[in-house]
């Protein structure tokens, strides 16, 4: 476009895996959602951050695959926030409380929809 200038992230910040400009603006943060519920989105992220698109994730600790991703952010530096997860709206794929919270389960003892 004439006359315009644009700015192409060009380095990822350390702390928060933001895309920044060479200044140090902020120009696109992405997170990658769900990180540790299925081996799937683990892999998924995986990739997304280490092509370039994903910049940061959070992390769902209930979830049966968080010690992967746990795993998979230590060694590759996906820098993590925490996904509260207090409901599991899944049909067939379910998960429980860390904590004995009975107001948070239902009869199968997983978290309520």
């Amino acid at each position: 476009m004439h006359g315009q200038t644009w700015c192409q992230a060009d380095h990822r910040n350390s702390a928060t895996g933001a895309l920044a400009s060479t200044n140090g603006d902020i120009q696109l943060v992405v997170r990658g959602d769900d990180f540790g519920m299925c081996h799937a989105v683990n892999q998924g992220i995986r990739r997304a951050f280490t092509d370039g698109i994903v910049t940061v994730s959070s992390t769902m600790a209930p979830c049966p695959w968080f010690g992967e991703a746990a795993g998979i952010a230590k060694d590759i530096g996906i820098p993590l926030g925490a996904h509260q997860t207090l409901t599991c709206e899944w049909d067939y794929f379910r998960w429980r409380p860390l904590t004995d919270g009975p107001s948070l389960v239902g009869s199968d003892g997983t978290f309520r929809e």
